[in-house]
């Protein structure tokens, strides 16, 4: 096989590799470097655990600001993930929840008061 030959006669060749650079560059870019995040499990009653991810940026020193967040109807923590990350890579500790009757936390039916309880019940310190 003549090397000369090789890209000029198979230009898909050169279209792939040219691809696979550009994904690795956006993904050194993009990719949410300087951050830890650790699933948290927040004990209500007996029962009725709320599930959050706590995202903590790993520059700066503690104790971070905090900012919590809290889905929307037909949502989880997982819809506040890249709003989260963001917040972490500038500093800010960040907590997802899910509230009872959504993603991993306890089922129940929907409810205003409940929800409202759960953001009460949570610990913030």
């Amino acid at each position: 096989m003549n090397s000369r030959n090789f890209w000029w006669h198979h230009p898909w060749r050169m279209v792939g590799v040219a691809l696979v650079l550009l994904g690795g560059l956006l993904w050194g870019w993009f990719y949410p470097h300087a951050l830890q995040t650790e699933l948290v499990r927040i004990p209500r009653q007996p029962h009725q655990v709320l599930v959050s991810r706590l995202y903590l940026p790993l520059t700066g020193t503690p104790p971070y600001p905090t900012l919590m967040l809290w889905h929307g109807v037909n949502c989880t923590k997982e819809t506040m993930e890249p709003l989260a990350v963001e917040m972490a890579r500038h500093g800010i500790a960040t907590i997802a929840t899910n509230v009872g009757g959504f993603g991993e936390s306890y089922p129940r039916p929907y409810s205003e008061s409940e929800n409202d309880a759960d953001a009460i019940d949570t610990p913030t310190d």
